[in-house]
């Protein structure tokens, strides 16, 4: 989660006002993606994250989002935001990724030689 007294001090000292919503405001995204970035200037390329998504939705225990042992439930993760990981893949987003439709398989030209 975003500290939102953080990001709305960020934003009167670059001398804007924010919406209530702070996850849809595309200049804290950008703000975010931006540190994700410097962050990760030293990982490899496939390691680095293209894009972010900003939820105001804590991930808890409570809300079926982690296990008892603090692991990510990735399926009721997927299910809970399917609709914000689409928006990965529309073209108008900076880093947006191409999504492919069909089964989910492999392209052939992807694919690792059979053996």
């Amino acid at each position: 989660m975003i500290d939102d007294a953080q990001i709305r001090s960020w934003a009167a000292e670059q001398g804007f006002q924010l919406d209530a919503d702070l996850t849809r405001d595309e200049r804290v995204r950008e703000l975010v993606q931006g540190e994700l970035d410097r962050l990760a200037q030293d990982f490899r390329p496939y390691e680095r994250p293209r894009d972010c998504l900003l939820t105001d939705s804590p991930f808890t225990i409570e809300n079926g989002l982690l296990t008892p042992s603090l692991k990510l439930k990735r399926r009721a993760i997927e299910t809970q935001f399917a609709n914000l990981f689409d928006t990965l893949y529309v073209s108008d987003r900076p880093h947006a990724a191409r999504r492919s439709t069909g089964s989910g398989a492999i392209p052939s030209s992807a694919a690792p030689p059979a053996m």
